[in-house]
């Protein structure tokens, strides 16, 4: 059984931290319980162990890596942010409407100040281009071009929420 919490990032369905809900799970449950939402660190890992996780599922940190084929500007944007750049929120609605995702605040101010429905493109694994709607939850690939590259967390970011 996986108990997620609302640390983790992308879709997110549960409203309850990641600790108190893996401790109400490990509770109720007589069978293996893996942790999952905000672990990211060695210390997270050992923290979810250390209150009877059986093992940890880890998300969002495996997107920094080169196999995972995200754009290394998102990389180096997700590497660069911290806690307080994210938000749970609805805004990221098409594809997933009624499903919270948390995500970088900078990209719901750009996907506020856009204009017009389609951001960019993205090149399928069969050639064929996909585009990326405005409050869609594409994902950010090395085949994107143009705007979404431009969708950046930085210092600025910081200060505006």
């Amino acid at each position: 059984m996986v108990a997620q919490g609302t640390g983790a990032g992308g879709h997110v369905r549960g409203t309850v931290g990641t600790f108190p809900l893996l401790g109400d799970v490990l509770d109720a449950v007589s069978m293996p319980v893996r942790s999952a939402g905000g672990i990211g660190t060695a210390k997270a890992v050992a923290a979810a162990l250390a209150t009877g996780a059986d093992s940890v599922r880890v998300g969002t940190r495996f997107v920094a890596t080169y196999e995972a084929g995200a754009h290394p500007e998102y990389m180096a944007t997700l590497i660069a942010a911290r806690a307080e750049d994210t938000v749970y929120t609805g805004a990221f609605h098409l594809g997933w409407p009624d499903v919270p995702l948390r995500v970088l605040r900078s990209c719901i101010t750009a996907a506020e100040a856009f204009q017009g429905d389609q951001v960019d493109e993205a090149v399928r694994l069969d050639g064929t281009r996909m585009p990326i709607l405005r409050f869609g939850t594409a994902v950010v690939d090395r085949t994107v071009t143009g705007l979404l590259r431009q969708w950046r967390s930085g210092p600025e970011s910081r200060s505006a929420g």
